[in-house]
């Protein structure tokens, strides 16, 4: 081949992968899309506030954080929340698109988001010592057995400029990241030796929002970062109740609003979570380790629908025998 050929088919090629010329999602501008979040331009890609190292080890708050200091704060049956961004003016915008204009392709610049989230969960946790409050089945409900035990709400670093694909300490490498879904349903004894979740659940919206909105924002994302990341996904809470909307209500004003929202789907069949008991038995032998639920949803405030869903997702452990451990994973973080 001649080397004006090697030229024209090295341009040919450069054109089929660059990023293509479209319509941005957010800004509407004509331009390459997608080279850093999909369906997005690069400019607007680079206004989010990436939280890569959160101040609070518990929420996940890229700043100083008083709801993880309350005491009521060590009864909450989740291990920790990670959240994408930071809830600016700019995620603040794109929501409200989503959510409530009916712009549901945002599904997958946030699914994209909550990926990276996710992976940076992932080698959190794979770091964490055996034991550690992070793995959260040996250590009561939030994962603390007292308040000494509570991890430096300090410690950490926020970065909101730059995006995390750039961070040194960030890796393109995706860590394993579960089974397929009939492996968790087959008794196989194989799992990866990295930290990773093993079941995919969102926040439910209520009959009347779901008419509302024509979709559940949480679940949409949900499904789209199952498909990325490889951990199946399935609907496993109801919500009982039809409340307000939650923004504008401060947190006691929240706790009253959702008590008693939220509960396991009815007939939910709890033998293939039995099966998952079969699941680690050669790394653990005598006894089991708990199925790690990833509870997926856009904002976290105070941690009140986080707290109360799983809360109910805990009573899988008396349904099915097997203990449980849940992590929550949001886009955005007030």
């Amino acid at each position: 081949m001649t080397a004006s050929l090697w030229s024209e088919a090295g341009k040919a090629l450069r054109a089929l992968l660059a990023p293509r010329a479209e319509t941005c999602l957010a800004c509407g501008r004509f331009s390459r899309i997608g080279a850093e979040l999909p369906l997005l331009c690069a400019q607007c890609a680079a206004r989010v506030a990436w939280i890569v190292r959160p101040r609070c080890p518990v929420c996940g708050r890229a700043h100083g954080c008083p709801d993880c200091l309350r005491p009521d704060s060590l009864r909450r049956d989740f291990v920790l929340n990670r959240s994408a961004a930071l809830y600016d003016a700019q995620m603040r915008e794109w929501i409200a698109e989503y959510k409530y204009r009916g712009r549901e392709l945002f599904a997958e610049p946030f699914a994209a988001m909550l990926e990276q989230a996710y992976l940076r969960m992932c080698r959190e946790l794979s770091r964490a010592p055996a034991g550690s409050w992070l793995h959260g089945a040996a250590y009561g409900a939030c994962g603390f057995n007292t308040s000494a035990e509570r991890p430096d709400s300090a410690a950490g670093q926020y970065q909101a400029a730059g995006h995390p694909l750039r961070d040194p300490a960030f890796s393109r490498t995706r860590p394993s990241t579960g089974l397929p879904m009939k492996s968790f349903f087959s008794g196989s004894s194989a799992r990866p030796s990295a930290w990773s979740a093993d079941l995919i659940t969102w926040v439910p919206v209520s009959l009347e929002r779901l008419r509302e909105r024509g979709f559940n924002q949480a679940e949409l994302a949900a499904r789209s970062l199952s498909r990325r990341i490889g951990v199946p996904a399935c609907d496993l809470l109801a919500r009982n109740l039809h409340t307000v909307k939650q923004s504008s209500r401060n947190r006691a004003e929240r706790l009253r609003n959702l008590d008693g929202a939220f509960s396991l789907i009815p007939n939910l069949d709890p033998g293939g979570f039995k099966k998952w008991d079969l699941i680690g038995k050669k790394k653990g032998p005598g006894g089991s380790f708990p199925i790690r639920l990833l509870l997926v949803d856009d904002i976290y405030t105070t941690g009140s629908t986080a707290a109360l869903c799983a809360s109910a997702l805990k009573d899988l452990q008396n349904l099915a025998g097997v203990p449980v451990s849940i992590y929550v994973l949001t886009l955005a973080r007030s």
